[in-house]
Parts: C-alpha cells; structure tokens; sequence
C-alpha cells in the first residue's frame, strides 16, 4: 500500500519539481482518481492522513523508508 502512495507522491513531484511540499488536498483527489476501488482508496487516504499527522524531518523518512 505504501508503495502504491509513494508513486502517486513521486509522480506529484514529477509534474512540479520545484514543489515544497506535497498538498493533501491534491494528493487526495489524484489518489481518489487513479484508484478503482473506493476500498482502496480509503485505506490510502487514511495512511497518508496519518503521515501528516507528525511533524517530522522529511530527509530523514526518506532515509528510514530507504
């Protein structure tokens, strides 16, 4: 599941490379679209809630997840 969400954040910042920060709300809507499963999409919604809930180093997740 995480990989799936890593792909929609990876390609946001694909189309904007000057991006600061991934928008939820954005992210959201280009997660409810290119999912087929409303299922799906809840439980990745719900997943990237729960990331923004922490307030953490970004350079240091990415480390962490690599």
């Amino acid at each position: 599941e995480f990989q799936i969400i890593w792909g929609f954040i990876a390609d946001y910042y694909r189309r904007d490379a000057n991006a600061m920060r991934v928008d939820r709300t954005v992210l959201g809507e280009l997660i409810g679209a290119g999912t087929v499963n409303p299922k799906h999409t809840e439980k990745f919604l719900a997943i990237v809630d729960e990331g923004y809930q922490f307030d953490t180093s970004d350079s240091n997740v990415r480390q962490v997840i690599l």
